[in-house]
């Protein structure tokens, strides 16, 4: 019975993740022609699932498509035009400065536009793989640029929607939501995909979880790689330093702020830890290189 009802609220979810998604596009389908949002949507779509997956260079890569998409949906408000691409970033933010404030909202000429170009799309463009000397996009890269999709994305449902104001709120709390990246689920299952002790798991599950989650629940999850003692013991640590609560009415554990601050401290320590290593791995490989060149041209020499 258990089982079941654990089955029946990760069905409802999903549901909940996919009518919220129909909403967006419901809501913005009215002000805008319909491929340009679902163009956009998808782009979105297509960065969190990068930042889940901690793709930190796919996650800019796909935030600077996002951008994209913005544009030809601000290109739309500015001339009723769809297109396919917008040929300069620059050039339409320069049209979209010059617009009277009467006909358009600051945020549409001034803030999306600055925001856009200046955080997704830059970090996008400067850690590309096309320039001179490449440099691993980061944790934080990739956080920033979510989040300024998901603001980009709840300001335009702000501007531009039909339904109450009670709806659109529930909407635009959604996007804003915190997004982790390590935590992926498939079919009903949630698997956490780094291994950083009992402590940033437990947090990593329950920041997933705006509605708490019981202890069974936790179990799980984790109990494929920890002791059912150990996990018991670790939530009573974890509730003994403030970064967990445990509701006696709901019978369910909830993340803290503190424990949300924790948790960023974990992820970030792993992930500049992370990319140290890539970075001293590929050194090394040069310097393997180089080596084997001065041994090649010694011999050559030496011949």
């Amino acid at each position: 019975m258990e089982n079941s009802w654990r089955q029946i609220r990760i069905q409802e979810k999903r549901k909940e993740v996919i009518k919220i998604k129909e909403q967006i596009i419901a809501e913005l389908s009215h002000f805008f022609h319909e491929r340009l949002v679902k163009d956009l949507i998808e782009s979105y779509e297509k960065v969190l699932i990068e930042y889940k997956r901690a793709k930190w260079g796919d996650t800019l890569l796909f935030a600077g498509r996002f951008v994209e998409n913005v544009f030809r949906i601000l290109h739309y408000i500015r001339t009723g035009e769809v297109v396919k691409e917008i040929e300069s970033i620059q050039d339409e933010i320069k049209l979209l400065q010059n617009e009277s404030k009467d006909k358009l909202d600051e945020s549409i000429r001034i803030i999306i536009p600055r925001i856009a170009s200046s955080i997704p799309y830059t970090l996008r463009s400067k850690r590309d793989v096309a320039h001179v000397k490449f440099v691993d996009p980061s944790y934080i890269d990739a956080t920033l640029s979510v989040t300024a999709c998901d603001w980009i994305l709840a300001e335009l449902i702000r501007l531009y929607h039909t339904s109450n104001e009670n709806k659109i709120l529930e909407m635009i709390n959604v996007l804003i939501r915190k997004k982790m990246p390590f935590i992926e689920r498939h079919g009903e299952e949630i698997f956490i995909t780094k291994r950083f002790g009992w402590k940033g798991e437990i947090l990593l599950l329950l920041s997933e979880a705006p509605d708490g989650l019981e202890r069974s629940e936790i179990g799980k999850v984790l109990e494929r790689y920890y002791a059912p003692s150990t996990i018991t013991e670790a939530l009573q640590k974890l509730v003994e330093e403030r970064f967990v609560v445990y509701s006696e009415t709901t019978k369910r554990y909830y993340i803290t702020g503190p424990g949300e601050i924790e948790l960023e401290n974990i992820i970030s320590k792993f992930t500049w830890g992370e990319n140290k290593n890539i970075q001293q791995k590929k050194k090394s490989k040069k310097m393997m290189k180089r080596k084997d060149i001065r041994q090649e041209i010694d011999k050559m020499s030496s011949g």
